[in-house]
């Protein structure tokens, strides 16, 4: 089977990682390609098995439409280059300019959706398009239940059966992928029982760690006063809202509890370090990060918001609060660190869940629903 995959970029990203995830397994198996719409550098790395184009398009203003012109073109020849049997488009403005340079009744075209709809912030113009092209393609991927429930009530020319839950799997990690970076020595304390909080994702507001850090202000202010009870966030991840969150955390003179690092490509080296994952997420396409601590025995605390729900159960799987209450949040993270019962129940319950995303079952959707 010869199989395309189209995305804007190999960035760090959610959609971008799963996209490497399935071409380096799928490989293996099948003829796989690769195909990068703009010209930025490649954070995750491809299997040398796959093959790889390259577009290098720059776009500098949405309303030159030479870039875009370009890329349908772009697209055009690669596919009849590599005549797949099946292109699979990731997200929004790929999958509309997919879907404007390939014949539908040729190319079998899935597009793949890795957000809320009703949450998405594509402009007025990519929406126009999806509105109109959605219901060519041959299938459509969502992550979950709900999010199929948000796509077709908007695309509502789309027929339920081909639109198609392939949820995020979780890929087992060896055992080079659990060591690296010690997180003690990030804070610089000294103190092994200093409870450690970590967060992960790009530096956008959709994430909020802007609300995450005052959140950890107050947190630290109203219980890390205590005797033998210490503290610490790092948050991972990068993007253009880093030195907002720096001048915050000089703002609430917390300079030495919250630490800003770069990107990490070994998330389980730190997740395994980790105390508590805390998510502050407006919105999930399906929370990767929630799942990965999961595996790692890390309980997960978040906020109550869409594209969570079939992942975290409060008190079961995770600990869930009201989104935007900062206090049930305060005390939930405090209850987390310190109820051993809970975080016990919790670890057991999530553990027994990542089951149900193992590699092997999601490929078996795709191949079973999707590639068919």
């Amino acid at each position: 089977m010869k199989i395309l995959f189209i995305v804007s970029t190999l960035q760090m990203g959610g959609a971008e990682r799963v996209l490497v995830e399935l071409a380096n397994r799928w490989c293996a198996i099948h003829s796989v390609s690769v195909l990068t719409l703009d010209a930025d550098p490649d954070f995750f790395k491809l299997d040398e098995r796959v093959t790889r184009f390259r577009l290098d398009i720059v776009r500098k203003s949405r309303k030159n439409p030479i870039p875009h012109i370009k890329m349908v073109w772009g697209i055009k020849r690669v596919a009849k280059k590599v005549q797949p049997d099946y292109v699979i488009s990731f997200v929004g403005k790929t999958n509309v300019f997919t879907l404007l340079a390939l014949n539908a009744k040729k190319y079998k075209i899935i597009v793949s959706e890795h957000s809320i709809i009703t949450q998405d912030d594509a402009d007025k113009f990519v929406d126009f398009f999806r509105l109109r092209l959605y219901q060519k393609a041959y299938k459509a991927t969502v992550l979950s239940k709900g999010i199929k429930k948000d796509f077709l009530a908007k695309y509502t020319k789309c027929k339920e059966e081909n639109v198609v839950i392939t949820p995020n799997s979780l890929n087992i990690p060896t055992s080079s992928q659990t060591h690296g970076l010690n997180l003690k020595d990030i804070c610089n304390v000294k103190n092994e029982n200093t409870k450690i909080i970590i967060a992960l994702g790009r530096f956008d507001e959709v994430k909020r760690f802007d609300l995450l850090i005052t959140i950890f202000s107050q947190f630290y202010k109203t219980f890390c006063a205590k005797d033998n009870f210490d503290a610490r966030l790092i948050i991972f991840g990068g993007g253009d809202e880093r030195e907002t969150y720096i001048d915050l955390i000089s703002k609430l003179n917390m300079q030495e509890k919250v630490i800003i690092h770069g990107r990490v490509d070994n998330v389980f080296s730190v997740l395994t370090q980790a105390d508590v994952l805390a998510c502050t997420s407006r919105y999930e396409g399906f929370g990767m990060s929630i799942l990965e601590a999961f595996y790692a025995e890390v309980p997960a605390l978040a906020f109550d918001v869409l594209g969570l729900e079939e992942l975290v159960t409060n008190e079961k799987t995770g600990i869930l609060v009201e989104d935007k209450n900062v206090e049930s949040y305060v005390n939930a993270l405090y209850k987390l660190l310190v109820d051993q019962e809970l975080r016990n129940e919790i670890i057991t319950n999530a553990k027994a869940k990542v089951e149900n995303y193992l590699p092997e079952k999601i490929d078996e959707i795709w191949f079973k629903e999707v590639l068919i």
